[in-house]
């Protein structure tokens, strides 16, 4: 069950029918909790519900404690949600007075074998809280060993997946009806198996077509049992003085024990998965045999430099269209792009890849096979024959071992301006140039190399790297030096600011317009074709005037870093350099 469909049954069990006698009496009955409890002990388990008339709590219990006549036991629980451990002090004699004790959650259920049980949440309340409201808060050790963080914008508590998605596994839902947990089955189980525990539900169900306050004529009591699901209640059928049943309760428990086989569950505790990896097979360049062929990703049925074989190399390239990457550029909040390694967050990487002078992507086969099946899937979408060989770069660093030493535009851009220089002012660091935002990688991240002939691609770094160039500059503290210069202009923007500014200092007009020039053309470029959609798209080699675009940016930021550590920017230094 689903944590939608169990709201959806929460909502509507608490009405009574409107109108059908039959179907009030079926109410009254509790002919659809059994069913409910049964279900919702699969997929999304509710564990915890003080909302719309009903309660259900839920607390792991050692398994060896359900010895003798322990149903009975638990049918005798009367305890509310736990606020946790708490403390006091106590007599044992003249010479022990007043000693400190510690006392457990759940110390006292009516229920010995529920008494000190391991709640899986607490009520918790604080006065500071907006609205005094009361909250719930997660069972520590089960938090840490699902491995699980709150994530406050899913309102969950979430991991992530072997694909790097969110996995929502416990979701709290608080409102003003009250509160609903939910936990996913396998985190439950995986949790029990580690514990030796089982997971015990106890519910309270009330419902009623009168007043609770009115007379009640007689009370007939029975206990409903189903050995399968493990559910046992006390129910409670009121009739009023009509002598018709108008009023109920049901009471009880529910055991919910791990049903994995031993061996999924160590694997499970282990991290691991009891399904065998899958492997997809690609079109690949197998240099040892001098043939482009169709073979599988599963290192079994790769070899090494080492061994005597007839099987492809682990390293035999494999190329894909460029577009491959788009996926990863376009979402840099899961995926780490670099120049020649891709991650996906706490999921998975690819170790290597680069791009020939063809534009294909290439990385090895063996490598595909670290990666989850469906990312495998992903890729070979993308697989198609070697137009030409591996990247110098690659050959370089992958077979010949050796430092790749060509310059790269956008790692130099990368680095520049992650160490980039602040000015001076009276003595204090005053930044010019900073990162939009808080986190420069982050912000880093998104720039990247056009690799495709597409418009799209190319309109989209252009804007990525002015709004890292351009919306960094600090126009505050550049307007601020131009006053202390006497070159001030409230119409000029930051860049021409900045030109005056170097002017002012008696910077040589060839490296003023070195620095401030690519940065004037980035801007007009952002204008006319990514911001507004207006103006033309270069008609040339997109793929070449980015990376043209690039290099000059990157020249000139380096070049404006050295400037400021030369002082030029400093307020105190008003001299002409």
């Amino acid at each position: 069950m689903n944590f939608a469909a169990i709201e959806k049954y929460l909502v509507s069990t608490c009405t009574a029918p409107a109108t059908n006698e039959h179907r009030q009496a079926e109410w009254l009955r509790f002919s659809d909790v059994i069913p409910f409890l049964k279900s919702s002990a699969q997929e999304m388990v509710p564990v915890y519900a003080s909302a719309y008339g009903v309660y259900i709590y839920s607390v792991f219990v050692p398994i060896d404690r359900l010895v003798g006549n322990y149903i009975n036991d638990l049918l005798r629980w009367n305890f509310s949600p736990s606020s946790g451990w708490g403390y006091g002090t106590v007599n044992r004699g003249p010479e022990k007075e007043n000693e400190p004790i510690l006392y457990p959650p759940l110390d006292r259920t009516d229920s010995k074998v529920l008494d000190n049980s391991d709640p899986l949440f607490f009520l918790r309340y604080f006065d500071g809280r907006p609205n005094k409201k009361s909250y719930v808060e997660i069972n520590q050790g089960f938090a840490h060993i699902a491995g699980v963080h709150w994530v406050s914008a899913r309102k969950a508590y979430c991991r992530i997946d072997q694909n790097g998605d969110f996995d929502e596994v416990v979701k709290i839902q608080e409102g003003e009806k009250g509160f609903i947990c939910a936990v996913k089955l396998p985190a439950l189980e995986l949790y029990m198996f580690v514990t030796s525990t089982v997971l015990i539900r106890v519910f309270d169900f009330p419902r009623s077509l009168r007043d609770w306050s009115l007379p009640k004529k007689s009370r007939e009591k029975r206990i409903l049992r189903d050995k399968k699901a493990e559910i046992y209640a006390n129910r409670i059928l009121v009739k009023g003085p009509s002598e018709k049943v108008d009023a109920s309760l049901l009471r009880g428990v529910q055991i919910i024990r791990n049903q994995q086989p031993s061996l999924k569950s160590i694997e499970m505790s282990l991290g691991g998965s009891i399904a065998p990896h899958q492997y997809e097979t690609f079109i690949i360049w197998d240099w040892k045999n001098k043939q482009v062929r169709e073979w599988s990703c599963d290192s079994k049925g790769l070899s090494n430099y080492f061994e005597q074989s007839d099987l492809p190399y682990f390293t035999s390239p494999v190329f894909f269209r460029p577009e491959v990457l788009s996926k990863y550029k376009q979402d840099p909040e899961k995926y780490t792009v670099d120049q020649r390694h891709i991650s996906c967050r706490g999921a998975w990487s690819l170790q290597t890849y680069d791009i020939n002078d063809e534009g294909q992507v290439h990385t090895y086969v063996g490598y595909l096979g670290h990666l989850p099946h469906q990312e495998q899937l992903y890729w070979k979408a993308f697989n198609e024959n070697p137009k030409g060989g591996l990247s110098t770069r690659a050959l370089t660093t992958d077979f010949m071992g050796q430092f790749y030493t060509e310059p790269d535009p956008l790692e130099e851009l990368k680095q520049c301006l992650l160490k980039f220089p602040h000015a001076s002012h009276s003595g204090e660091k005053t930044p010019i140039w900073s990162a939009p935002g808080t986190d420069v990688e982050k912000s880093l991240k998104k720039i990247h190399y056009v690799i495709t002939d597409s418009q799209k691609e190319w309109s989209d770094q252009v804007l990525e790297l002015a709004k890292v160039i351009i919306d960094g500059l600090n126009k505050t503290s550049i307007r601020r030096l131009a006053k202390t210069l006497k070159c001030d202009n409230p119409g000029l923007g930051s860049i021409k600011l900045l030109c005056a500014c170097l002017r002012a200092r008696g910077i040589e007009e060839d490296i003023v317009k070195e620095v401030c020039d690519p940065l004037i053309r980035l801007q007009e470029m952002r204008s006319k074709c990514s911001a507004h959609g207006g103006g033309q798209i270069p008609n040339c080699n997109l793929k070449k005037d980015h990376q043209e675009r690039l290099a000059e940016v990157s020249q000139a930021m380096k070049l404006f870093a050295q400037l400021i550590e030369r002082g030029v920017m400093n307020f105190a230094n008003s001299a002409r350099l």
